[in-house]
């Protein structure tokens, strides 16, 4: 059954980030080419090391706590571990979280619609998945 993405959440320990209507998660396993003349003609692969950034965008809310956090982690190349570590929630108990450095962030503005806001969180170490 699909889930409804209304009941998505992305917080900073307990800290909501409110403001935001988009986010995705997106890992990556690399892939280490082992092809060699012995190959028969098609490519070999080894897993390598995995990844994996969170993506958010929406409003920005200059007041917001979660955004407050995020900006001052990246002006300060703070990594949100503990009590602020980032958690990418699909339902009330399902997800993603581990600890994560933020990348970058943008703030944008057209004149004719609203001040907006970008981060990415590039997650470090261990990935979690939340299950109930």
């Amino acid at each position: 059954m699909a889930l409804n993405s209304n009941a998505v959440t992305v917080k900073l320990g307990s800290t909501l980030i409110c403001g935001m209507n988009t986010v995705t998660f997106d890992p990556v396993l690399d892939q280490l080419d082992t092809t060699s003349f012995c190959s028969e003609g098609v490519r070999e692969f080894l897993a390598g090391l995995s990844s994996a950034t969170i993506a958010l965008s929406g409003d920005y809310v200059p007041a917001d706590a979660g955004q407050v956090i995020l900006v001052n982690a990246w002006k300060n190349k703070t990594l949100l571990t503990t009590t602020n570590k980032p958690a990418f929630l699909v339902d009330t108990t399902n997800g993603f979280s581990g600890d994560a450095y933020v990348s970058g962030f943008s703030i944008g503005a057209a004149v004719d619609g609203k001040v907006t806001a970008s981060f990415t969180l590039q997650l470090t170490g261990a990935i979690t998945v939340v299950t109930a």
